[in-house]
């Protein structure tokens, strides 16, 4: 029994609760300012104000960085946070107890790069986040000891945020005492730093940090602490709270800091604006969270779209940056930085910074342009520090440097050494440097503006270096190629229609390294690069990317490597709409990025670690034998197949329990899989606050991967349960807080009870459960052991134990219980209890709802009996306690615990049957290598019977569309919800026999056909795996040749699947001509489902997907405004079987790579569903009664199931592969099959008679006959997907051929001889029944299908002449010289089309 409440309800609803028994604390604001004891160098309190070293007041204007989890990319962080005015960055360490520990040569390193760019560095560390135990808060106090001396070097800079959101209960007396204790730890040391102390509650606690802060704050003999607030949707959804929270602290006299906030979170929308606005009102700080590499859920958290920060995130960075009171706008530099040192400590050696004044690409002409430079001021610019200008110039090349200064701005010109108004910048040379005097040093210190202009030079970059420091000129000029990287190129482009631009043609010879940033005004739909003579596209849909050129990926496709630009000219390109790009290209010739070093460009042998992080979807509450905390992950599949260790741990302050990953416990979580890890409750633990994560570690037991840590304890979610509305869930979370009241009175635990009332139990007598008496029956063997005791165990699970003194002789190995219960009978192998010295046998995990059940039970060896038999179970055991008891405590507990079984059993009683009990979803545990044994053991499921599966039910609302499951979403009533397939092998089979406009007149409203349905197939062919999918190939429709067929279809009101097709090249015009078929050849084989090697991420399946993506988009813009009647369904494969089985979890892969294309396409998000289109092949079971003969009728002269397994499909599929498969199809909006299973299962069909024994109604009832067993036994059956999570279902093609209904798919008379094929006129009377059949199956209310494709294309299929030049058969397809048109057949379908059927 399982009942699921969400995190969030719960929170939500205790939220509530605390608020309506909250009170106002009444306290005296302090009449002094606090003020900061004189021991500290660095950053003091002053009241509510924090001061730096040099007495000015600072207020933080930042971003919050996560240093332990991302720290090759900290200094392009901070560089990025810092060029867009941030003046402080929160800085995420380890201290070693959950994340790794960041060494004190790592955090002094870290420190400097942080003074190089001119922020204010605040250490956190995480590991004690949302825990509660002193010990963690204890491990970060030592950890800052252990790191003293850097603490100390740097106090003039540093500010020790001493643990992230310790305390994640909303307990503030625990944690202002917690707090106290630390904060004289670390001043005892030594540490001199300012503090700051994050509120309880995950940081978000407001009112508790209100209320204790004064104490806290009395606590630091320094007085020098100030406070954090974390604002979510908790403590920053609304301006009245924020401003409750922020007036709260300053009216008690001590600073505070809004550490970390974002515009929404999993708790609720954030008032982000008004926390900005208050603040800069107020002059408190505030940071950001966070700068980049949110995951599991939050990535909308990013701030910055790269690292670099050259874009930010519109919803928050944009904000937080741009915003009247964001960062940009309001932030000041630190003084310490830009004024007069007042003597404290520098910070030790630390190199020389370097201040970047401008950098970009700005040609100068004749002096008539004044470049407005990105830095205002060079705060510490002194005598001896170096100006560098890196440029190409051409002859008398000349730059002027130019300062506005003083409170008029006056322009000044900085002079020369030698008093020139202007710079010589010499044309052989690439850079230039001078030494400042005291005067050029105080324009740069002083100045409000900076400014350049000149001539006949390109200027890349202007910065100034410190005293020390190192530049690319020791003299006045270098020949020398500046280290690391530097902006090459940068260049706006405007495009003023759709178009493929060319953006920039760059030679990379000799470089090691190089960046591309291209941000664009709207999003575009490709990126291109071409440095090998052909288009190399990556779809990207987005308005900003960054690629790097070292081999790593972007949009699923691999980028190049360094090497492979060498000696030849790459050129960028970008297509979409009308668009203004911006082009950044970043290179260097030492290999060198900046911040860490080059990615080799040489391949690895080493296995990559699989990406994507695992996520806790879901908590659930689980009584089903046991009280238990299901915590269910997603885990990359990578993961879970690979070799790896998968672990959920469990903390509590007594007790670690580490659970492996059981990859039979799945569940699905809102469509997504999930595997569960249950912790066991015992029933005296239920208010004990237990932490939970799922950790990955390598085989050298290396973490890879873990979740955030999640906070549980079953009372709370038993306090929630009593205020819903089901009565028999409210009663049984009552009854078991009871249970665990006297569990806990009855074992002496010390914890908070879970209730201060327990219900009263006093009604039930031994009298009650008298009935329930152990009766004993005496066994007489010759040898046998005695029951000498019996007990009930009543911890996480119940269970009955029966206890042995004396062996007796028998070796406990061999002695087994044996209990018998409602028929059944199991076993369990005695056990031996050290704490009782005695063996036992257990009945174990007895529900509660099962505690009623007696047991006959004795001992047994090798199955024979060798003691008394017992007839007892639970309910004997209470009734012993409440009889013969002494203990009060002990009876309370036991007439508790049969409270809690009567309600368990109430709620169960309740709960409606499960829908697979009312299906027939039987299967053997048949397999690829046993299947043959379990040959037609399975019956068909009876479709006139009441097992059968529906969809009517079910709901998957799309867009404006409506729930994807409803039929009436298909069909309008005049037979919209079947349609016809648009194929070809060439162009000509399209756009001529004999005019696309002959074969669009089929879809016209009004015309004799009146069809409303299309799927259209674009055909790609296959030779070789070497070579890949031919995608640009002149055989197949280009993209705009696509788009113009689909948009005149949508602009009939046509209802379209969009599929592609990849075929072998012995079909394509100019195919080889094959005259056998080679395995290894797919060209040369008859059919795409025996392609072993078509990989679903492989360069040319993606390249054919992003074909296709730009063929839909293309169609969505020739169509405008025009509104769909239905979502555009697109088959992103089809009956590429083997493929399926061979690379299974690619194509789940695959789904997600679509996902993200159609959702970050504003042309086709909400218009487009993804699909798969199976062969029948799917069906086969060969359990299944039938199957085998069915098997046989496709697959040639004397071939069998036997010859052919791999066909079989599902039967030839590991356990695992099945598995993926399951996750495959639910994956998807929608899929469908190719439906051609025999018709004439019912009445045989003969081949040569015209009088047609089989009926249209054997034929619907074969068809629902197929869709039953395929959907109960195969996918409920075989691969356990749980019948509410099958995708809505469509026949994605069904056509007739030449041995009829017997077997329709077959076309090829090469095959098989005359005599096994139905002659032409027989076959065009099993066409007409067919499709009579089809259509009655199409009305009828048992069938799930949705819609249905018919497949016309050429002889034998073309029964309404779509395709007049393949109408015809020859010597391979269809009867020679016969046509396949089929007047009867026809008129089938136009009367259903036209609502006569």
């Amino acid at each position: 029994m399982e009942t699921k409440i969400t995190a969030n309800k719960i929170v939500s609803i205790m939220l509530t609760i605390a608020m309506l028994f909250s009170f106002i604390a009444v306290y005296s604001p302090v009449t002094e300012a606090n003020a900061a004891s004189s021991t500290t160098t660095g950053f003091y309190v002053d009241g509510t104000k924090v001061r730096d070293a040099n007495g000015n007041v600072f207020v933080m204007r930042g971003v919050n960085h996560a240093y332990v989890w991302y720290a090759s990319y900290t200094e392009t962080a901070i560089r990025g946070m810092a060029s867009r005015g941030a003046n402080s960055v929160r800085l995420v360490l380890g201290d070693g107890e959950q994340y790794d520990k960041v060494s004190a040569a790592k955090v002094e390193s870290l420190i400097n790069t942080c003074l190089k760019y001119k922020v204010i560095p605040v250490l956190e560390v995480h590991d004690a986040t949302g825990k509660d135990s002193t010990s963690s808060l204890t491990n970060a106090v030592n950890y800052w000891i252990e790191i003293k001396d850097v603490l100390k070097e740097y106090e003039k800079y540093v500010i020790v945020n001493i643990a992230n959101e310790w305390m994640g209960s909303w307990n503030g007396s625990s944690w202002a005492s917690g707090y106290k204790t630390a904060i004289k730890s670390l001043r005892n040391a030594g540490i001199d730093n300012m503090l700051v102390v994050d509120a309880p509650g995950w940081g978000q606690n407001g009112a508790n940090c209100v209320r204790y802060c004064q104490e806290v704050f009395n606590a630091d003999a320094n007085k020098n602490t100030m406070f954090s607030i974390h604002m979510y949707g908790e403590a920053g959804g609304s301006s009245s709270t924020i401003k409750s929270h922020i007036d709260g602290v300053l009216g008690k006299g001590v600073p505070l800091m809004i550490g970390e906030f974002g515009h929404y979170h999993s708790d609720g929308d954030v008032n982000e604006t008004y926390i900005m606005q208050y603040c800069e009102q107020k002059g408190v700080g505030y940071l950001g969270w966070s700068w980049k590499g949110n995951g599991g859920g939050v990535e909308y958290l990013d701030i910055a779209k790269d690292w670099a920060g050259s874009s930010l995130s519109s919803d928050w960075g944009e904000v937080l940056f741009n915003n009247t009171y964001g960062i940009t706008k309001t932030a000041e530099t630190c003084s310490v930085f830009t004024g007069s040192s007042s003597g404290g400590s520098t910070g030790g050696s630390t190199s020389a910074t370097t201040t970047v004044i401008w950098e970009g690409s700005e040609a100068l002409g004749s002096w008539d342009n004044d470049v407005e430079c990105t830095a205002t001021c060079v705060g510490d610019a002194v005598a001896g520090g170096t100006i560098t200008l890196e440029y190409s110039a051409s002859a008398d090349a000349q730059i002027q440097l130019i300062a506005k200064i003083g409170d008029n701005w006056t322009w000044t010109v900085i002079p020369s050494s030698s008093g020139e108004d202007f710079f010589d910048l010499p044309s052989s040379k690439s850079s230039y440097s001078f030494e400042l005097n005291s005067e050029q040093a105080d324009m740069y210190a002083n100045a409000m503006a900076l400014f350049f202009k000149g001539q006949n030079a390109t200027i890349t970059k202007y910065y100034y270096t410190g005293v020390g420091g190192s530049t690319s000129d020791s003299s006045s000029t270098t020949d020398e190629e500046p280290e690391g990287e530097h902006l090459i190129f940068n260049e706006t482009i405007k495009t003023d229609s759709w178009t493929t631009a060319t953006l920039a043609s760059i030679d990379f010879t000799g470089y090691k390294y190089a960046r591309i940033e291209l941000t664009a005004t709207s999003a575009f739909n490709n990126f291109i690069l071409n440095y090998g003579g052909s288009d190399a596209s990556y779809y990207v849909g987005v308005k900003s990317l960054t690629a790097e050129l070292n081999g790593s990926t972007l949009a699923y496709k691999t980028l190049p490597k360094m090497s492979e630009l060498q000696n030849k000219t790459t050129t960028i390109k970008a297509d979409g709409q009308a668009n203004t790009y911006t082009l950044k290209v970043y290179a260097s010739k030492t290999g060198e990025t900046g911040d860490s070093s080059i990615v080799d460009d040489s391949s690895s042998t080493v296995d990559p670690i699989p990406t994507g992080t695992p996520e806790l979807l879901q908590n659930t509450f689980t009584l089903d034998g046991m009280i238990g905390a299901n915590f269910d992950y997603s885990i990359p599949r990578g993961f879970v197949y690979g070799n790896y260790d998968i672990k959920a741990i469990f903390k509590s302050a007594n007790e670690t329990l580490e659970v492996a990953i059981d990859t039979n416990k799945t569940v699905r979580v809102d469509g997504t899989k999930a595997y569960r890890f249950t912790l066991p409750v015992k029933s005296c633990d239920l208010t004990e606050p237990f932490a939970a994560k799922l950790v990955i570690k390598d085989a050298e037991g290396e973490v890879l991967a873990e979740t955030e840590v999640k906070e549980f304890a079953v009372n709370d979610y038993l306090k929630v349960m009593r205020y819903i509305e089901d009565a028999n869930l409210r009663k049984l979370a009552s009854a078991l807080q009871t249970y665990g009241y006297y569990s806990q009175q009855m074992f002496n635990t010390d914890a908070e009870l879970p209730v201060t009332k327990p219900n009263d139990v006093s009604d039930v007598k031994a009298s009650t459960l008298v009935d329930y008496k152990g009766t004993i029956s005496v066994f007489n063997g010759e040898k046998k052991v005695n029951l000498d005791e019996t007990t009930l165990t009543v911890e996480a699970e119940t269970a009955i134990r029966f206890y042995i003194k004396d062996l007796n002789g028998f070796d406990a190995d061999e002695l087994y219980l044996s209990y018998t219960v409602n028929g059944n009978t199991e076993k369990t192998k005695v056990k031996y209890s050290a704490s009782k010295d005695m063996y036992y046998g257990e009945i174990p995990n007895i529900g509660a709802s099962k505690l009623a059940n007696m047991y006959t039970a004795y001992f047994v060896v090798n199955d024979e009996q060798v003691s008394d038999s017992v007839n007892y179970g639970a309910y004997s055991y209470i009734f012993e306690v409440i009889r013969y008891s002494e203990d009060a405590t002990h009876k309370n507990l036991a007439r508790a615990l049969y409270k809690y079984s009567l309600a368990a059993q109430e709620y169960q009683d309740s709960l409606p049957e499960e829908v697979e009990g009312e299906l027939d979803t039987t299967v053997t545990n048949s397999t690829k290598e046993n299947f043959g044994d379990y040959e037609g053991t399975i019956s068909n499921v009876d479709i006139d019977g009441n097992k059968l599966y529906s969809q009517d039910d079910l709901v998957s609302e799309f867009g404006s569309f409506g729930n994807l499951y409803d039929k009436d979403l298909y069909n309008d009533g005049c037979g919209s919800d079947v349609g016809i397939a648009f194929c070809g092998w060439n162009i000509a089979n399209y756009i001529q026999d004999p005019t696309l406009d002959y074969k669009l007149d089929y879809f016209r409203d009004g015309s004799e056909h009146n069809v409303n349905r299309m799927t259209f197939i674009p055909t790609y062919f296959l030779d070789t795996y070497e070579e890949g999918i031919k995608v640009g190939g002149k055989n197949t429709l280009t993209p705009d040749e696509q788009a113009d067929i689909m948009a005149q279809a949508l602009n009939m009101n046509v209802r379209l699947n969009y599929r592609l097709h990849i075929d072998p090249q012995r079909f394509a015009p100019d195919g080889n001509s094959y005259s056998k078929v080679d395995t290894s050849v797919p060209g040369s084989q008859w059919w795409r489902g025996e392609f072993t090697e078509i990989h679903p991420m492989g360069d040319d399946y993606l390249a054919m997907i992003d074909e296709g993506f730009e063929a839909l988009e293309k169609t969505m813009r020739k169509i405008g405004n025009k509104e769909l009647v239905e979502p555009i369904r697109f088959d992103i494969g089809a009956e590429l079987m083997t493929s399926v089985k061979n690379f299974t979890s690619e194509w789940i892969e695959l789904v997600d790579y679509c996902r993200n294309k159609i959702e970050s396409s504003s042309l086709l998000r909400d218009k487009v569903i993804l699909s798969y289109n199976f062969c029948h092949h799917i069906e086969y079971l060969i359990e299944i009664e039938g199957h085998a003969d069915y098997f046989g009728r496709i697959n040639g002269t004397g071939v069998t199931y036997k010859d052919r397994a791999d066909l079989l499909f599902v039967d030839d599929m590991t356990e695992e592969n099945k598995q993926l498969l399951a996750e495959f199809i639910t994956s998807l909006d929608t899929f469908t099959i190719s439906q051609y299973m025999p018709m004439d299962i019912f009445a045989p069909a003969s081949l040569t008679d015209t009088n047609v024994a089989t009926t249209a109604e054997d034929v619907r009832d074969a068809l629902l006959t197929h869709e039953q067993n395929f959907l109960q036994k195969v996918l409920i059956g075989k691969l356990g997907i749980a019948p509410e999570e099958i995708p809505p279902f469509h026949l994605g093609e069904y056509g007739m051929g030449i041995k009829g209904l017997t077997a329709p798919n077959v076309w090829d008379r090469t095959a098989w001889t005359d005599a096994e094929l139905a002659t032409y006129k027989v076959q065009q009377e099993h066409a007409k029944v067919a499709l009579e059949g089809l259509m009655l199956y199409m009305q009828d209310e048992r069938s799930v299908a949705k819609s249905l494709s018919l497949w016309i294309s050429g002889a034998p299929y073309d029964v309404i002449n779509f395709y007049p030049g393949m109408n015809v058969g020859d010597a391979g397809h269809g009867y020679p010289g016969q046509a396949a048109y089929n007047a009867e057949a026809a008129q089938v379908l136009k009367d259903y089309w036209n609502g006569r059927f």
